[in-house]
């Protein structure tokens, strides 16, 4: 609303809650928005479906599973050097400053994720630091000749 000039395309990949589907058209009535839902999509589809993203937003609720597991797709997200606006769940903390390229948030509080997407936009130059910084964490810290030592030794104590 506070930016009607600014297109802006949602995509929703997969569903958790099936009424969502039928709440979300009516959660958003402006016209520069669209809303793309997907099903479930393979891993490959997954992939192409989201390498065009601007900003990745993962908004799950903060339940006691979600907050202690770290979502895989961080990483994911992080590796096509693109910033993020997450959920603010413990196990995110534990593991990564997301201060260095992006954000994290209460899920429900609409009008701070809005605020910060129009940072975003109003600062090219953040914008860009967090592209740039997302690339260099995944290159420095978790690419595979950094982890496989600790990986490996990891699954064979099992």
């Amino acid at each position: 609303q506070s930016r009607p000039s600014l297109d802006i395309l949602v995509r929703i990949i997969g569903w958790r809650d099936p009424d969502s589907k039928e709440k979300m058209p009516e959660t958003v009535s402006q016209k520069n928005v669209t809303i793309e839902h997907t099903g479930r999509l393979s891993f490959t589809d997954y992939l192409k479906k989201i390498e065009d993203t601007d900003i990745f937003l993962d908004l799950r609720s903060i339940t006691l599973e979600n907050n202690h597991c770290l979502p895989i797709k961080l990483f994911l997200y992080a590796a096509y050097g693109k910033p993020v606006i997450l959920s603010d769940l413990k196990a995110i903390k534990k593991e990564i400053d997301i201060s260095q390229f992006g954000f994290s948030v209460n899920p429900e509080s609409t009008e701070e994720i809005s605020k910060l997407i129009g940072n975003y936009i109003d600062n090219p130059d953040l914008y860009n630091d967090h592209c740039l910084k997302a690339r260099e964490m995944i290159a420095s810290k978790y690419n595979w000749g950094t982890i496989k030592n600790r990986f490996i030794g990891f699954v064979t104590q099992f």
